[in-house]
């Protein structure tokens, strides 16, 4: 841990002015690295440490990186900014352990996305490599939850859990990748998450397992009104038993 910190240190001014700032009496310590892959990726990774000095990292992959295809259509902001509700979802895909496998499969979704939508459909994908690949990204609507998609984030979880369960890495990694919205302000604090089948009747998405876990979450709820109908409400309420 000492090493980790010694070579953030050694960095160029600019980030060592950024160290200086944090040293304040606060409960976190922000620091924001780039870094190069061998294959010239761009990868940013949120350094977070905490008060029992122990290190969260949490790998963020933009569009470019996981190369993209360019939209062509101008999208429209979210209504309602900073959002608080998260949708989560599976992908309904393969899972993929490495950048390389999880960049082609977000590719591929992404071309079979778009002659309807666009663009890809979720605004971030969760990969089983730890790693969360940017969508449409904080301040664009995705396509993933009928009414509250222009009021909410939605999260992919790359997978298919009505088969097995989420890996703990997978969940860890989207709970401090939440935390981070909230940090950086395109989250509201006081947020609520829930499935994608609390809006999306016909489908069972999220899987079971899955399902059964973000239910015991603290931030999940069984019913969002913040410009939902009652029959979200309803529907929710009767997922819920």
């Amino acid at each position: 841990m000492e090493e980790k910190v010694d070579s953030v240190q050694s960095a160029p001014l600019a980030l060592d002015k950024r160290i200086h700032c944090t040293c304040q009496p606060l409960h976190f310590v922000y620091l924001v690295s780039v870094l190069s892959l061998i294959s010239g990726t761009t990868l940013i990774v949120w350094w977070k440490y905490e008060s029992d000095n122990t290190l969260v990292s949490i790998d963020f992959i933009s569009r470019s990186a996981w190369e993209a295809k360019p939209v062509k259509t101008t999208a429209q902001p979210l209504c309602v900014n900073p959002p608080s509700i998260v949708v989560l979802m599976d992908s309904n895909t393969d899972r993929c352990y490495s950048f390389e496998d999880c960049s082609h499969l977000i590719r591929k979704i992404q071309v079979q996305d778009i002659p309807k939508l666009h663009d890809i459909t979720y605004n971030f994908l969760i990969g089983n490599d730890g790693r969360v690949y940017e969508g449409r990204g904080w301040d664009t609507p995705g396509y993933h939850s009928g009414q509250l998609n222009d009021k909410s984030i939605g999260i992919a979880l790359m997978g298919n859990f009505n088969y097995y369960q989420p890996s703990e890495k997978i969940l860890e990694v989207c709970q401090k990748f939440l935390e981070e919205g909230v940090r950086s302000k395109k989250l509201d604090p006081n947020y609520k998450v829930i499935g994608k089948k609390q809006v999306m009747n016909k489908q069972n998405n999220p899987g079971e397992h899955l399902w059964k876990i973000i239910r015991g979450w603290p931030r999940w709820t069984n019913c969002v009104r913040d410009g939902c109908s009652e029959r979200l409400c309803n529907r929710a309420n009767y997922l819920a038993h």
